[in-house]
Order: C-alpha cells, then sequence, then structure tokens
C-alpha cells in the first residue's frame, strides 16, 4: 500500500495595472522524497501587448531547481499573437531540469547541476 499526498492551489487577481498568479504544491509519498513547489507570476499591460513573468522553484532532497522567465506579447489582432521571451534554468544536486518538451524521466536535457537557457519566438494563432 501506498501512501500518497497531493497538495497544491493556486490563484490570480487582476489589479488593473498587474495581473498577480501564484502557485504551490506539496507531494508526500511513503518511501520516496518529498517534494515542494512554488511559482509567482506577473502579467502586465505595455502598449499593444503584455509583458509576462514568472519565477517557479521546485526543492527536493539535493534536486532543487529554479525557473525564471520573462516575454513579450504583442497582439497583432484578437486572434494573432508575437511572442518572444527568454528563460533560465537553474539546477542544483542532482537535478536536470531542461528547458525543452522532454520530461526529465525520459530524456534529461541537461547534466545533473547545470543551468541552462533558452530563448522562444513564435506566432499564436485562433482557429
Amino acid at each position: 500500500i501506498v501512501n500518497a499526498a497531493n497538495i497544491s492551489g493556486g490563484g490570480t487577481y487582476d489589479f488593473g495595472i498587474v495581473k498577480l498568479a501564484g502557485w504551490v504544491q506539496t507531494n508526500r509519498v511513503n518511501n520516496a522524497p518529498n517534494v515542494n513547489g512554488y511559482m509567482l507570476g506577473a502579467t502586465v499591460p505595455a502598449g499593444l501587448g503584455e509583458v509576462r513573468t514568472s519565477w517557479a522553484h521546485r526543492s527536493q532532497n539535493n534536486a532543487d531547481a529554479s525557473l525564471g522567465a520573462l516575454g513579450y506579447f504583442y497582439f497583432l489582432s484578437k486572434r494573432t499573437t508575437v511572442f518572444a521571451s527568454v528563460a533560465h534554468v537553474n539546477n542544483s544536486g542532482t537535478a536536470a531540469f531542461g528547458l525543452g518538451p522532454a520530461r526529465v524521466e525520459e530524456a534529461p536535457l541537461l547534466a545533473a547541476g547545470r543551468d541552462g537557457n533558452a530563448v522562444q519566438v513564435g506566432i499564436h494563432t485562433l482557429f
């Protein structure tokens, strides 16, 4: 029998000049290290778009990781947005989180304890 608990909560609040977001989570599983995490984010209107930023942290026995990101999203129309963002992940101990689509368990993108950077540019359209 595995005893496990996953408790998480989050929310957002729009102050008009800034929209804040936050999230916290804790995982407890018998015979496994406890895992805790949180994320803080903000969205600020800027010109014809918005600046988005976030900071996330995950802690687990000697495998902590932090991720910071900053981006600008420009609204070309109600349906189309162009964007650019940068991010940095800081792995410590045995943490090996990357900044790509692969899950760590399947294909680590970074060696344990190594940091990484990413740049993203794209267009998002709703059909």
